[in-house]
């Protein structure tokens, strides 16, 4: 009989094929610099095992050698809480190698899904514009590398003094499981704010490395003025890790993970959220920038909105060159308001009734222009002056002016209504309106001035309103050949209009 090789007999051993795959797989994932690399290499050397190695060695001795090698991989690799993964009894048999191999095969794959996770988020963290969207993408992706019951954000703020602030500016929780009609406060309440260097965060801002707290009633024991910790205990929350954002300019914020269990953390997730940190921060800072920065927009607009219409605020905060002084040639649909008798009644009226009846009125009007997008050049005394096509031009600019002045004729109504309830006078509008060539742009001087337009046009559409009666909307002829699908005539008449050497033809009209 012949006798089988010792060491064809050992390669097709189950076992060897399997911790040679195993290697081989590890082998990949490892670079040609790391230590546990050159561990494994040293052992199998470059090709594996060499067929010029004694054959003589027995199956055991040779399994023996590379248990051996198992528990020195182990051993480097499952450090910290893993060590314990690591069976304490010599490696003598089959069955132990078998069960060595997949808890470092788990270790493996768990140590790799971290790294990739760790990647992902540094990537897709970068994506809001908001922090309220990034906060709640943390909540909902974080898991994969850190447990959490709650997060919470708290920002730091310089105030007047220069002294800084820590503010609470998000917080959500999961919900109990099971479900309970407990409601959740939050680690770090909306009113939250404490000077920094009264905190013990002073320390973790210093330090820049994230503190682990896994039993919060001995550290509130110890810290019995901790508000924070307080209200952590009283919503079930056992354990914490305080997480630095550490900026250019110094500490910007703190990330709270709190868990209702009791040694939740360790310095492996204080390790993992420093692998994202930078990002994250950088993240946030731009969020913060770009909300305040939306936020002092908003109220530019709102201020502006007050004294001009929201479309020259616009025009001016989305293209600062509009500033300058100049105008441009354009095309523009113009209409003039006016109250009839409006100064006569003031006369015999108390200034505040005058200022009462004008605003009641002004309110109604100026949501009309607003639903037809008209633009409100300026109110002079009891008068409106509106553009159509300045500083924003559409196809539909003559006839939108057309509707805005009947809807403004219909909305005298609800005025009157309001103002008879107040025991105040009617009132009764007239409306011109033209289309012409004007000048529009900044007119004034460098230190006042003001978007408007000028030219003969707007001459006219004032001459227009002038003429028109109580009710009626009075429009000129270069206005009705851009409309006439759309309106009839109520009445046709030519006017004579100072500046112009011929009669001046006009349409009363409404709407078809």
């Amino acid at each position: 009989m012949t006798r089988d090789d010792p060491l064809k007999t050992w390669k097709n051993d189950p076992h060897y094929r399997l911790l040679q795959a195993e290697i081989t797989a590890l082998d990949r994932r490892l670079g040609q610099e790391s230590e546990l690399g050159q561990a494994v290499r040293s052992v199998w050397g470059e090709q594996g095992p060499s067929s010029d190695q004694s054959i003589d060695r027995t199956i055991d001795q040779r399994n023996q050698e590379h248990m051996a090698f198992y528990r020195k991989v182990l051993a480097q690799m499952l450090l910290g809480k893993f060590e314990r993964i690591v069976t304490p009894d010599p490696l003598n048999e089959t069955d132990s190698l078998g069960a060595s191999l997949a808890q470092m095969n788990i270790v493996l794959d768990r140590k790799f899904a971290e790294v990739r996770a760790v990647s992902e988020l540094a990537r897709d963290i970068g994506s809001g514009l908001f922090i309220g969207d990034v906060m709640n993408h943390i909540f909902e992706t974080f898991h994969i590398i850190i447990p959490f019951d709650q997060v919470s954000l708290a920002l730091v703020e310089r105030d007047e003094d220069g002294r800084l602030w820590v503010k609470s500016n998000w917080s959500r929780a999961k919900p109990l499981d099971p479900p309970s009609t407990k409601v959740l406060s939050q680690a770090f309440p909306t009113d939250y704010s404490q000077p920094l260097e009264a905190s013990s965060l002073h320390d973790v801002a210093k330090d820049a490395v994230p503190r682990i707290i896994n039993d919060l009633h001995a550290y509130s024991e110890s810290h019995p003025g901790s508000e924070a910790t307080r209200l952590a205990l009283k919503d079930g929350l056992e354990s914490n890790l305080t997480c630095p954002l550490i900026s250019q300019d110094g500490v910007f914020g703190f990330i709270f993970f709190a868990s209702r269990k009791a040694g939740t953390y360790s310095e492996e997730h204080a390790g993992l959220f420093s692998a994202v940190a930078h990002p994250l921060t950088r993240t946030l800072e731009k969020c913060y920038l770009y909300e305040d920065l939306t936020i002092r927009n908003q109220f530019i607009r709102t201020v502006f909105g007050r004294y001009i219409s929201d479309d020259i605020a616009e025009a001016l905060l989305d293209n600062p060159s509009a500033l300058k002084m100049g105008g441009r040639m354009c095309t523009v649909t113009i209409l003039m308001s006016d109250i009839r008798g409006f100064t006569k009644m003031s006369e015999h009226m108390k200034p505040e009734h005058v200022v009462t009846i004008l605003n009641t009125c002004f309110n109604d009007m100026v949501q009309v222009i607003h639903n037809h997008n008209g633009t409100i050049d300026n109110i002079i005394g009891d008068a409106i002056m509106v553009l159509f096509g300045a500083p924003i031009s559409r196809d539909d600019d003559p006839l939108r002016a057309v509707r805005c002045a009947l809807d403004m004729q219909a909305a005298m109504a609800g005025v009157n209504l309001k103002n008879a309830r107040m025991g105040l006078p009617s009132l009764a509008m007239g409306i011109g309106i033209n289309t012409g060539d004007v000048v529009a742009g900044n007119i004034g001087s460098v230190a006042h001035a003001k978007y408007s337009v000028i030219g003969a046009p707007v001459n006219l559409a004032a001459r227009l309103e002038s003429k028109a009666q109580v009710g009626e909307v009075l429009i000129s002829h270069a206005t009705y050949e851009l409309v006439k699908d759309v309106v009839y005539i109520l009445d046709e008449r030519e006017i004579e209009v100072k500046g112009f050497s011929q009669p001046v033809k006009s349409y009363a009209v409404g709407i078809r």
